[in-house]
């Protein structure tokens, strides 16, 4: 009895959360791709890997989210799950596949960035709008590819639970199973957090060594060393304080508008 499993209130609340999470996700990601496309000053490259975040998310919202609230009010309104287990299997393995699309789009663009900060030269010759569909291309069939093990039965059978009220696998390797999700989750998800960790060293860099050329530039220009230094510690202060990158950048030209009006 699924009631038995989960209350009344519970089933509620994820009927209407998914419901919720279908409109205003397939709304958003539609509006994202059309502003991406018809929008000439975001129409670059790596806009290919933006829009693909958006479409990769798309079939999830509007296929998974509302099978996924009708799964929850059948078992509110009539104790069990009335949607065919071909149903239940082909949206699974849609939206595993879209997943797989985003996390790894998501990894790709990740690497894209490390690639345009630490190699430039080197990124540029590789921008090119053949080589990021070809990326697409190649991340999709990987992405489908994933869902091979599944299919093939490897990891175990496909069967509908009431417990989860949607597909699970059922148990039969440990090991493989621990395998597959390190290499479909685990894995791009460590990908990704090393390049943004290695994006916000390389800010961090760039700005610190802006502050030592600003106040170079300063003492050049006959400010005393005492003010250079106050503007050091403006620097720095900005830098500790800004919530993001931009504040830190809208924070230092304020410092140096006030440093520039002082001596004119």
């Amino acid at each position: 009895m699924i009631i038995e499993i989960f209350s009344a209130p519970v089933l509620l609340v994820a009927a209407a959360t998914t419901a919720a999470i279908a409109v205003l996700g397939t709304l958003g990601n539609l509006l994202a791709v059309v502003a991406l496309l018809r929008s000439m000053k975001l129409r670059r490259p790596s806009t290919y890997y933006i829009v693909n975040l958006a479409v990769s998310n798309i079939p999830v919202c509007i296929l998974a989210m509302p099978l996924l609230t009708t799964v929850c009010v059948q078992a509110l309104t009539v104790d069990k799950v009335l949607v065919p287990k071909p149903v239940l299997h082909g949206v699974a393995a849609l939206g595993f596949i879209s997943n797989q699309a985003e996390l790894h789009t998501i990894c790709v663009l990740s690497f894209n960035r490390v690639l345009a900060m630490f190699k430039p030269r080197q990124y540029q010759r590789l921008v090119q709008i053949r080589a990021y569909r070809y990326v697409l291309v190649l991340l999709w069939l990987y992405s489908v590819g994933m869902w091979l093990p599944l299919i093939c039965g490897w990891l175990g059978e496909l069967e509908v639970s009431e417990k989860d009220l949607f597909v699970i696998i059922s148990k039969k390797s440990k090991t493989m199973r621990r395998i597959f999700l390190f290499f479909a989750f685990t894995l791009p998800l460590v990908f990704s957090l090393v390049c943004h960790l290695l994006l916000v060293c390389k800010v961090v860099e760039s700005i610190q060594k802006n502050i030592c050329q600003t106040t170079e530039h300063l003492e050049t220009v006959n400010v005393n060393s005492t003010e250079a230094g106050q503007c050091r510690q403006d620097l720095q202060k900005s830098f500790l304080t800004a919530g993001t990158v931009t504040g830190f950048l809208d924070e230092t030209l304020s410092t140096s508008d006030k440093i520039k009006s002082a001596h004119m």
